[in-house]
């Protein structure tokens, strides 16, 4: 069974490396970054700089097989990345006494970590190590092998995502996708639930999923053979992200077996499609973000490539399609005065924390960029009997909904038998390509969609495919995705580089990722390197 997807079987990396067993390396590796950071990040004399070029140079000759490398791409980035004191001293210890153990796996962590990044400064060989590939697990510490349950939920997830099913068990044994199966407790032998990317802290036990599985249905817009892109389609243009949530395009008929009347989810990444059925696909947000996408856009002159930058699982409920879904479900028809008061009240608190955040961003921006601080709009509070003038509301102020998603995504409202909880609301209106993806990924997949936006910004309203959920939209013409789904790190390695040489660990990176909103010219580097992360999928690394 497992062999029939050729990227099944276990690696044997304990006999790639001179070292015992992958619990060896890995404390290899700790120790390490542990070193490099007990030495401090002193500036080092500038006639260090050759000295360390030639000795990683001279290291990376001497430890050079392909497949080395590619067994190191699971280990944490951060770990082997250590270039500082320590890396110089690691790789004259390696120099001098390459046949121990230790000393060689500590060099080759180095080589491994830094190698893609300094053969651009120097005339080191290319193709055995590529830094960006490098970083593509950095989530996980070990490849995973697939158990049976696991593996028996591949044909289904592989069609939700429109991929092959070797391409779909690679990246599940690559931390990418989850297989949604419930771990067993040891002591209790009962299930403990798997936390699914439709909630900030709640997990999900079988009972649950059947429930959102088998009492759901929907009908998915046919767009015909998409086909896909190949990364040198984009070769020249330069790539920068575009955020979206995961909303689908469907079209919605019952959820947990509740008529729910027709319901047509605007729709994220498949509001793209629109154009290929000559309507008015492009993208729609805010103003401000629109505004942003077309200044890109405008600036790179006809070169700019948009890429779909996945959003959380919790990142639709800014969209109306949640709230449109719960109402339709009539969870406000029959709902006690209690169960209001509670409600109201949890939605309250989350407003608070809501306006706060907002305020102190405003504050920190007016501070960055000189200018007077000017007191932003806040949402104000709900009234207790959640009124007709709330089911208003919830049309039209985005905050307000996702105050209203976060309260029924708290443990102690979901559990009210009044209350439609949010990993149900979620789930109806997730596309199918994103249900499976692994909750808080630091590094996660792109490269699904592309974008090439075009003409003016227009209200909302006016578009040829209104998106109720959003102020303004710009026209654009869809590109279907890579063959396989490749990681942010990947696809932006310069980015990348900047994390690693700041020493961020991955769960930072979303944060910085956003805020920075790199660009990436599609070299031929980013090629080599998309290919290779292509390969390996394909071929089992």
């Amino acid at each position: 069974m497992a062999e029939s997807y050729g990227l099944l079987r276990p690696r044997n990396t304990s006999g790639v490396l001179p070292v015992d067993d992958y619990q060896q390396m890995a404390n290899y590796v700790g120790q390490l970054e542990n070193w490099r950071r007990s030495k401090g990040a002193k500036k080092r004399q500038s006639d260090d700089i050759p000295k360390l070029l030639a000795m990683i140079g001279d290291a990376y000759n001497q430890y050079q097989p392909p497949e080395t490398a590619l067994e190191m791409m699971a280990l944490p980035a951060k770990a082997v990345y250590g270039l500082g004191q320590g890396a110089v001293t690691a790789i004259e210890d390696f120099v001098k006494d390459p046949s121990d153990p230790k000393k060689s796996f500590d060099a080759a962590s180095i080589v491994v970590g830094g190698g893609g990044l300094l053969s651009r400064a120097t005339d080191l060989p290319k193709g055995a190590v590529l830094g960006a590939n490098i970083l593509r697990s950095s989530n996980r510490s070990q490849p995973v092998e697939l158990l049976p349950s696991q593996i028996a939920k591949i044909p289904h997830i592989a069609r939700d995502m429109g991929v092959s099913e070797d391409i779909a068990a690679g990246l599940m044994r690559e931390g990418k996708i989850s297989a949604e199966v419930n771990p067993i407790s040891p002591a209790t032998k009962k299930e403990v639930g798997f936390h699914t990317p439709y909630s900030g802290s709640r997990k999900v036990k079988t009972d649950k999923l059947n429930e959102l599985i088998g009492g759901y249905d929907k009908q998915t817009p046919n767009y015909g053979k998409l086909g896909t892109s190949a990364i040198e389609d984009f070769k020249g243009q330069t790539l920068f992200p575009m955020a979206l949530d995961r909303t689908s395009r469907d079209l919605i008929k019952k959820v947990n077996n509740i008529d729910v009347g027709e319901y047509n989810v605007p729709g994220g990444y498949r509001y793209w499609l629109d154009s290929l059925k000559g309507g008015g696909g492009g993208m729609a947000s805010g103003h401000s973000v629109m505004s942003n996408y077309r200044n890109i856009s405008d600036n790179l002159k006809g070169k700019g490539v948009g890429v779909g930058d996945i959003m959380s699982g919790r990142g639709s409920d800014y969209a109306t399609a949640g709230t449109d879904i719960a109402k339709r479900m009539g969870m406000f028809d029959n709902m006690s005065k209690d169960t209001r008061s509670m409600l109201s009240s949890e939605v309250n608190a989350k407003i608070t924390a809501g306006n706060a955040a907002t305020i102190k961003s405003a504050k920190e921006k007016a501070k960055k960029d000189g200018v007077p601080y000017e007191e932003p709009k806040i949402t104000n509070q709900v009234s207790e009997d959640l009124n007709s003038e709330f089911m208003s509301r919830l049309d039209s102020e985005p905050a307000l909904r996702k105050a209203f998603m976060e309260a029924v995504d708290l443990d102690r409202v979901a559990k009210n038998p009044e209350i439609i909880d949010a990993i149900t609301l979620r789930h109806a209106i997730t596309d199918d390509r994103f249900r499976h993806l692994t909750r808080g990924e630091g590094d996660p997949l792109s490269g699904m969609d592309f974008i090439k936006l075009k003409g003016d910004l227009m209200p909302s309203k006016n578009a040829p495919s209104p998106n109720p959920s959003y102020s303004h939209h710009m026209q654009g013409d869809y590109k279907p995705p890579l063959l396989v789904p490749t990681p942010r790190s990947v696809l932006f390695p310069e980015f990348t580089a900047k994390m690693v040489e700041q020493g961020r660990p991955t769960s930072e990176w979303n944060y910085m990722f956003d805020r920075m909103k790199p660009r990436q010219k599609v070299d031929q580097r980013v090629i080599d390197e998309v290919n290779q992360y292509k390969d390996g999928i394909l071929k089992g690394f």
